[in-house]
């Protein structure tokens, strides 16, 4: 084995990976697929060994997938998006619209259906009404 290249074997079985919800298992894979990265340089920053530790995880990760088109793109297919995204990109708007055009278009709003659906809120109904808490469609 070339100089360096040694890997983490001794980190073994992860003690805690078990703890993991088993709705997030592909965070169970990373403490186990940590042992397959290479260990630090002599030469090698703590920041730098940090980013190729994330780079490497991230490309194992992504290793099986494919790219997707966003989110509300595959929602609304017939609108004519590479139009829609040059409107964006050649206005100008406050930062305040920007972000919250860029919150929509991706579906990140923090609604309780949202929320639901990341294992982040116990229902995906509304407080005040309980109905589903969900943006009406564009």
């Amino acid at each position: 084995m070339a100089p360096g290249m040694e890997t983490n074997w001794y980190l073994g079985k992860p003690p805690h990976a078990s703890r993991y919800s088993i709705k997030l298992a592909y965070v169970r894979a990373y403490p186990t697929d940590m042992a397959y990265t290479t260990l630090p340089g002599q030469e090698e920053t703590p920041r730098y060994f940090g980013r190729r530790q994330y780079t490497k995880l991230h490309t194992m990760a992504m290793a099986g997938s494919t790219i997707r088109d966003i989110h509300v793109m595959t929602m609304h297919p017939t609108l004519t998006w590479p139009q829609i995204w040059l409107n964006l990109q050649t206005a100008w708007f406050p930062d305040d619209v920007t972000s919250a055009w860029f919150m929509a278009i991706h579906d990140i709003i923090p609604t309780n259906d949202r929320l639901f659906k990341i294992h982040l809120a116990d229902t995906n109904r509304c407080n005040h009404c309980a109905q589903t808490d969900a943006l009406s469609p564009v």
